[in-house]
């Protein structure tokens, strides 16, 4: 259990994309050792904070905590299946985390922003990848 701000927002998103195991990929999870499967198939699951804004004068007032939820879909160069499947697999994943979507861990709720952005395929050496962001905010 997270006994901080930071830690339940992490938790409660952490918890939500668990749910992507259904998609039947590996997941390489942040600070996780992962080795990708010899078939490149796989998702990672990036967490990425940004800024903490103050919303009242108070110091210990609410705080606007926001900030990026990326989940890259990897798949081999070269496949058949062309993009068609990895994209198939990202717009999945943008479904799982659907607009106003919220995750709660214990006091802390974390909200869905809008609808998550697919972006262009981005080739690497032996495979492409997909990245899809989430953008997700919390009043804390």
């Amino acid at each position: 259990m997270a006994a901080t701000t930071e830690g339940r927002i992490f938790a409660a998103l952490m918890a939500r994309a668990s749910g992507l195991s259904a998609l039947g990929l590996p997941i390489a999870w942040p600070n996780v050792d992962f080795t990708p499967p010899e078939n490149q198939k796989f998702l990672r699951v990036q967490f990425v904070p940004n800024v903490t804004q103050r919303q009242w004068i108070a110091s210990d007032g609410v705080h606007r905590y926001i900030g990026l939820l990326q989940v890259s879909v990897f798949w081999p160069k070269g496949q058949f299946e062309g993009e068609l499947r990895p994209r198939e697999i990202a717009g999945q994943v943008a479904a799982h985390f659907p607009c106003d979507h919220q995750m709660t861990e214990d006091d802390v709720t974390v909200r869905v922003m809008e609808r998550p952005t697919v972006a262009d395929m981005l080739p690497e050496d032996s495979r492409v990848h997909i990245p899809v962001t989430i953008q997700w905010e919390c009043f804390h």
